[in-house]
């Protein structure tokens, strides 16, 4: 959890975007296959990796849903 805190104080220093909960995933991995005698659950990586895999369209259809409701003036902002 130290390296998972440093990257993420380190590039909020520096100005860099990112997602912790990447971070802190990419950590736990990193960290299952740098041990011996312990094994990375390759098919909850498979998983991880889908769900950063559609995060970013999902936000995307998100945000065009919310501004195409705002602008339409069904919601008001």
């Amino acid at each position: 959890m130290t390296s998972t805190a440093s990257v993420i104080l380190a590039s909020s220093h520096l100005g860099f975007a990112l997602s912790p909960t990447q971070v802190a995933s990419g950590s736990v991995i990193g960290s299952g296959m740098g041990r011996k005698g312990t094994t990375v659950r390759w098919n909850m990586v498979g998983k991880i990796a889908l769900g950063w895999l559609f995060t970013l369209p999902a936000a995307g259809v998100v945000g065009a849903l919310t501004a195409l409701l705002v602008k339409t003036g069904v919601v008001v902002w």
